[in-house]
C-alpha cells in the first residue's frame, strides 16, 4: 500500500501546485483529459475481516458535459491480505450548466485480486460489472482545472456477496 502512495504522491503534489487557471479551455468546450488519485475504503458483505483501505490513480476523458470514460488502478491492504483493483468504465451525468460541479452515475467492469498473507496464504480473484455514483467539484469554477471528487462503487461477486468502495480523490482536468 505504501509503495503505491510513494509513487503517486509526487504526481499529486505536482497537480496541487498547478496554477488553477492555467490552460483554461473555452467556456463552451466541455471535453478534456483528466488525471488524479486519492484514497479509498472497501468492504465485502460476506467477510467481516475484508475491510481494506488504500490508494488509487486514475485517468479519463470527458467527451462532453454528459459522457466520460475512466480507468482506475487501486491498491490496498488490511492485516490479512493485499488487494489490487483494475477498473474501466463510463460516467454518465450532467454538470447542470455550472462547469464546476458534475454529478454522475458510473457503470464499468472491475477485476479484483486478493492476496492472502499470514497463516493461510492464498489468492482470490473475481471480476464483474460495477455500478456507482459520484460527484466532481472543480476548484477553478470551470470544467478544467484542479478538482475534488467523491464516489461510491459496488460490485457483485460470484458467491452472491457484494463489495462496496468509498473513494475520495484529487486531480486535474485539462
Amino acid at each position: 500500500m505504501n509503495k503505491l502512495f510513494i509513487k503517486v504522491a509526487p504526481a499529486l503534489l505536482f497537480l496541487s501546485t498547478i496554477q488553477v487557471h492555467a490552460n483554461e479551455q473555452a467556456p463552451n468546450d466541455n471535453s478534456g483529459f483528466l488525471i488524479g488519485g486519492g484514497v479509498f475504503s472497501a468492504a465485502n458483505s460476506d467477510c467481516s475481516v475484508c475491510d481494506y483501505s488504500g490508494q488509487f490513480i486514475e485517468a479519463g476523458y470527458d467527451f462532453n458535459h454528459i459522457v466520460g470514460v475512466e480507468l482506475k488502478y487501486a491498491s490496498g491492504d488490511n492485516d490479512q491480505a493485499d488487494l489490487d483493483i483494475n477498473y474501466a468504465g463510463a460516467n454518465i451525468g450532467h454538470d447542470f450548466n455550472t462547469g464546476w460541479f458534475r454529478l454522475y452515475g458510473k457503470v464499468g467492469y472491475a477485476s479484483i485480486k486478493e492476496q492472502l498473507v499470514g497463516y493461510y496464504p492464498g489468492e482470490f480473484s473475481s471480476s464483474g460489472l460495477t455500478f456507482g455514483v459520484g460527484t466532481r467539484f472543480s476548484l477553478s469554477g470551470q470544467a478544467s482545472g484542479l478538482y475534488l471528487k467523491l464516489e461510491t462503487m459496488a460490485v457483485a461477486f460470484e458467491n452472491d456477496s457484494a463489495g462496496v468502495a468509498v473513494i475520495a480523490g484529487v486531480g486535474y482536468r485539462f
